[in-house]
């Protein structure tokens, strides 16, 4: 049975693309559900400020790297992901980069949905969590799987990698530290689900 891996559709996921690209046994979807229009209705909500927007935008122009593959499956909605669920059957799926916020349809399925984040959690959950450890200057931070649920970022923690963000280095190298971080998680994770796989 194999796993399901739901990535963002930016530099950082393409790299992950890039170190879990040769495992056997993942099938990966591209998350496009982030555009314009979330971005606007998320300002409007004040869950995020346009200095951070700026700011992430400059470093994901600044980055090396591209995108994962175009030929990668896409989907937009719960709805789209539903669908995909619906017609496989897979042993985890795993989230990294992906913005979609998870809702009851697709938590209702009954799939194991673990979620990689690059910060700690709760204290650190949702957008912006770099910026507000630096803002704190809560150095000592650790990228975090843990199992989705209703609540964003709440859910039982299973592993984490630790890291110290600098407070003399930009933004942009901040998020490398933590998303290096994050995506060595991400490998360790799917690694030892596949020698897990194999033991059987």
């Amino acid at each position: 049975m194999s796993n399901l891996l739901v990535l963002g559709n930016d530099k950082i996921a393409g790299l992950a693309y890039k170190k879990i690209s040769d495992l056997d046994g993942i099938d990966v979807l591209i998350d496009k559900s982030t555009n314009v229009k979330r971005i606007i209705k998320l300002l409007r909500k004040k869950r995020i400020q346009i200095g951070l927007v700026l700011k992430m935008f400059w470093a994901e122009l600044s980055r090396n790297g591209s995108k994962p593959p175009s030929h990668l499956s896409s989907i937009y909605s719960n709805k789209d992901l539903c669908q995909k669920l619906q017609k496989a059957s897979y042993k985890k799926v795993y989230l990294f980069r992906a913005g979609l916020v998870i809702n009851e349809s697709v938590l209702k399925l009954g799939f194991l949905i673990l979620n990689i984040h690059a910060a700690r959690i709760p204290e650190y959950g949702g957008i912006g969590s770099i910026n507000r450890a630096l803002k704190d200057r809560v150095y000592e931070q650790c990228a975090s799987l843990h199992v989705i649920t209703k609540e964003i970022d709440q859910g039982e923690v299973l592993d984490q990698e630790p890291y110290i963000l600098n407070q003399s280095q930009s933004y942009l190298k901040n998020e490398e530290i933590a998303y290096n971080a994050a995506i060595s998680l991400l490998v360790r994770s799917l690694y030892t689900e596949r020698i897990d796989s194999e033991s059987f």
